[in-house]
């Protein structure tokens, strides 16, 4: 689907197990959020999380990045 281009930069991807992660594009953060908001059961929240069109493949160091940044911003918030 994503014709072999990491799904967060321009850069082909590797299919070999170590640098390239599937990620999810909504984060498991954001529908606990939802479930704790009453707008999600956590079972409507978990079947969403794990969907294909939840999941895309990223290079290792862009779903790093994106974690950290995704932390660090919870923090300040």
């Amino acid at each position: 689907m994503q014709n072999g281009v990491c799904a967060v930069c321009p850069e082909s991807l590797v299919n070999n197990g170590k640098v390239t992660h599937v990620d999810h594009e909504k984060t498991v953060e954001e529908f606990a959020e939802e479930v704790f908001q009453g707008k999600l059961t956590f079972d409507e929240a978990y079947r969403q999380l794990w969907n294909d069109s939840n999941l895309r493949a990223v290079h290792r160091g862009c779903d790093y990045e994106r974690n950290v940044t995704t932390r660090q911003t919870a923090k300040k918030g």
